[in-house]
Formats: structure tokens, C-alpha cells, sequence
């Protein structure tokens, strides 16, 4: 008895992994669509530097500079605006969520956001979408105690 639930349990897991898996294109599969092809996901907004997401407590963050740019399979380092109203904010703490909604998982490195030495400006690094798919992240900004949440939506070739 314990071998057939020990049988099913790494069959289920396997399962699991094969959805986020290579499946002899470079791990490039949605889990229900195909081959990931980003000029047709209607969900990402068309990377151009200087883009903006809007919070609804007030806050706007722009990516005023990716690298690489557009965003890409691996680590990447975004340089973020971070506004209230139309006022830079200096000092807020900034947490980076990367998450891909349709295989529901997210990355387990942490991006180190740094205040940069112009007004409002933050380095985040690595920014790590570490496989192709549409990716959804999130910015968390707490400005001493004020919070807001802002959401990028990208897509990564591969």
C-alpha cells in the first residue's frame, strides 16, 4: 500500500514539473497553449522605456530603463520611478513580485531594490523571469506606511 502512494505521489509530481518543463523546445510552453509566441499575448504591455503602472492609492511607478531591454529570460535590472501624484518619493521601500499566472508559480530570487541618487529613482536587481511566458510583477511600495501596489505586465521570449 505504501508503494502505490509513494507511486502515485512522484507520478503527480512529475506531472507538475512537466508543466513548467521542457517538452523539447526549450521550455517554452504555456501549459494549455503551445509554443510561447509574445507578439500575440494581449495580456503584456509592449515594452518602451518609460512605461508606467498606476496604483490606486496614488502612486505611479515608471520602468524608465531595462536591461536588457525589453525584458528578458534570465536576470535583468530595472531602473524605477517612483511618483506620488507627480511628486518624486525618496526613501519608500520596494518589493519586487514577479509571477507567472498561467503556470502559478514566481521566481525564488529576491530582487535588492536600491534608492538611486536622483530624486524618486530605484535600481532593482536581479529582476530574475527565469523562463519565457507572460510574466505579471508586481511592485509593493511602502512610503512610511503609506502603501501601494503597481503590476508590470510583460512577456518573455524564448
Amino acid at each position: 500500500m505504501i508503494w502505490k502512494i509513494s507511486f502515485a505521489g512522484m507520478a503527480l509530481a512529475s506531472l507538475a514539473l512537466a508543466a513548467c518543463g521542457d517538452s523539447g523546445n526549450g521550455g517554452t510552453d504555456y501549459p494549455d497553449a503551445g509554443v510561447v509566441n509574445c507578439a500575440a499575448e494581449d495580456r503584456a504591455d509592449p515594452y518602451v522605456a518609460g512605461m508606467e503602472a498606476a496604483g490606486t492609492n496614488g502612486y505611479t511607478v515608471k520602468l524608465m530603463e531595462s536591461d536588457p531591454a525589453p525584458p528578458a529570460k534570465g536576470d535583468n535590472a530595472w531602473t524605477l520611478e517612483v511618483l506620488e501624484g507627480t511628486t518624486p518619493v525618496d526613501g519608500a521601500t520596494l518589493k519586487l513580485v514577479p509571477f507567472m499566472p498561467d503556470h502559478g508559480h514566481g521566481t525564488s530570487i529576491n530582487a535588492q531594490v536600491t534608492p538611486q541618487t536622483d530624486s524618486g529613482m530605484y535600481l532593482a536587481t536581479p529582476v530574475n523571469l527565469w523562463m519565457p511566458g507572460y510574466w505579471e510583477v508586481t511592485v509593493n511600495i511602502d512610503d512610511q506606511g503609506t502603501t501601494d501596489t503597481v503590476v508590470f505586465k510583460t512577456c518573455i521570449d524564448g
